[in-house]
């Protein structure tokens, strides 16, 4: 018995020290996490405190969006504690952006700009207009803005076209190919299947339920649909063509044209962009470097031209009025109830709308848009709120981005 009794404090002592142990050891790891934090924003204080005179590295990574699912101070604290270079962010606030480019337009210790978009997703047709205005802006200023990348997609190109001078690698490329859409129809397999649809369709092209009923694209959505996409096309080449000084059809040649310009270059596409005043010069890494370095100088510590990331570049805060206009960020599809991510919730939009409308403070409110519709009871609830918006005669103006589904619907309560 006393073995026994023994064995059981024994037991209960040893299991109290492995607690005190692990207790311990989780509250030593976290006071370190507290001082590798400390030590962190110290230095990054320590290194805001001395701004960089030089160029505003415009490095953006992953897609442009209204507005990102991740908030934007565990997007910094991210950045803080693991180091630009170890995260790379997949989502860009469009209205971040703007904002940075202009405030960097007034700043003296600015001298330009450096677009470096290898890593740019992309981006839909109104936000890369929105940032072309912002870099028109900056260009007007007096400021230079260079384009360097190893080669250009659409998007890419579209906001390099901006740039005083375009940098492309030897072995690089512009790729211009137009822009198209698809769609999957799928009726037949739904026949295999013996799968019975019962659709109710008004207006001959409301195409969104086209793929259970055809095989093919009916001739009226081909229709609505190139009018759309040239639409888009040709606003694309209009604005890029007078950036660069060219007609549309010097940027964008015909298939023929284009082949027989290659074959004369030996399919060298940087050569043909080059003599086709798609960018200005032909260079390397080093090369850039070298010619960038003379005009924003040369930073020793870093080995490299003076610039700051617009990831670091810190956007001044404004103070607030009693004079305000709210905006609110209709972003999404449209679902019931609350938000989810990458959903607007109609609840949440119309509280967003009754509290600017209750606010003596808010004088305006602007509705960005950028949604390709979603539910109509929430549609309803959100349009309900624009109407006594518009009763308490507070001007509401609608932002409309790259999607467009539910425009009619908010867009006719904008005055």
């Amino acid at each position: 018995m006393r073995i026994f009794l023994r064995f059981i404090t024994g037991f209960f002592r040893q299991t109290w020290r492995l607690l005190n142990f692990v207790r311990e050891f989780v509250c030593n790891l976290f006071f370190i996490l507290l001082i590798f934090i400390a030590i962190s924003l110290y230095f990054q204080f320590q290194s805001k405190s001395e701004p960089v005179k030089g160029a505003l590295l415009v490095d953006l990574n992953g897609i442009i969006v209204d507005k990102p699912v991740v908030n934007n101070k565990l997007r910094v604290w991210g950045r803080e504690l693991l180091g630009s270079s170890s995260t790379r962010l997949q989502e860009n606030s469009l209205f971040e952006i703007v904002e940075t480019l202009r405030q960097a337009k007034s700043d003296n210790n600015i001298t330009g700009i450096v677009l470096s978009l290898n890593n740019l997703a992309g981006a839909d047709q109104p936000s890369l207009q929105y940032i072309g205005k912002a870099l028109s802006e900056f260009r007007n200023s007096g400021k230079p803005i260079y384009a360097i990348g190893e080669s250009y997609s659409q998007a890419q190109y579209y906001l390099a076209s901006f740039a005083n001078k375009i940098y492309l690698a030897p072995q690089g490329s512009v790729q211009l190919h137009g822009f198209s859409t698809n769609t999957l129809y799928y009726k037949s397999l739904l026949d295999k299947l013996k799968v019975s649809t019962h659709i109710f369709r008004v207006g001959t092209y409301k195409s969104a339920v086209e793929p259970m009923l055809r095989d093919n694209m009916s001739d009226a959505a081909r229709e609505a649909s190139s009018r759309w996409v040239e639409s888009l096309w040709q606003n694309y080449l209009t604005t890029v063509a007078a950036n660069r000084y060219l007609s549309p059809q010097q940027l964008f040649p015909s298939a023929p044209e284009m082949i027989t310009a290659l074959q004369t270059k030996e399919g060298n596409l940087a050569k043909y962009a080059l003599d086709n005043k798609l960018v200005d010069q032909i260079a390397s890494n080093p090369e850039v470097e070298t010619e960038l370095s003379k005009t924003f100088g040369w930073d020793e510590e870093s080995n490299n031209f003076n610039f700051i990331s617009i990831y670091d570049y810190q956007s001044q805060e404004q103070p607030q009025q009693d004079n305000e206009i709210a905006v609110i960020l209709i972003n999404g599809a449209i679902v019931d109830g609350a938000k989810t991510p990458g959903n607007i919730g109609g609840d949440a939009a119309a509280a967003q709308i009754r509290q600017a409308r209750l606010d003596p403070k808010i004088k305006a409110v602007i509705l960005r848009v950028n949604s390709p519709g979603g539910s109509a009871s929430a549609s309803e609830v959100i349009r309900a709120e624009l109407v006594a918006l518009r009763r308490a005669n507070k001007p509401l103006v609608v932002s409309m981005g790259g999607d467009g589904g539910i425009r009619r619907i908010l867009g006719f309560y904008a005055r």
